[in-house]
């Protein structure tokens, strides 16, 4: 899944913050983002000396099996300016979603 969406610059920078904000040990969450790296939940980027992060901009939030990394995938989610789409299916959201595009 490579639907992306911006994030942040340098986001393993913050872990730290994110760790106390979420009240996890550190060592857990770097492994929860390093977990979303290697599944194609968030995405980096580096572009000369920064590193642009990158969230999937579709809601995989139910798709994602592990219990922190979808924590912080939907904590990540609410700092976005822009609302997830919704999962494709046959459901109501997705018929929306289409019909409003």
């Amino acid at each position: 899944m490579k639907h992306r969406m911006m994030h942040s610059h340098n986001l393993r920078e913050a872990l730290p913050d994110y760790a106390r904000k979420m009240a996890v040990p550190l060592e857990e969450l770097e492994a929860a983002y390093q977990w979303m790296l290697d599944n194609e939940v968030c995405f980096e980027t580096r572009i000369k000396d920064r590193t642009l992060s990158f969230i999937c901009y579709l809601n995989i939030e139910p798709r994602i099996e592990n219990p922190l990394a979808r924590r912080f995938y939907k904590l990540l989610s609410s700092e976005t300016l822009g609302a997830l789409i919704p999962l494709y299916g046959i459901n109501w959201p997705t018929l929306r979603d289409r019909m409003l595009r």
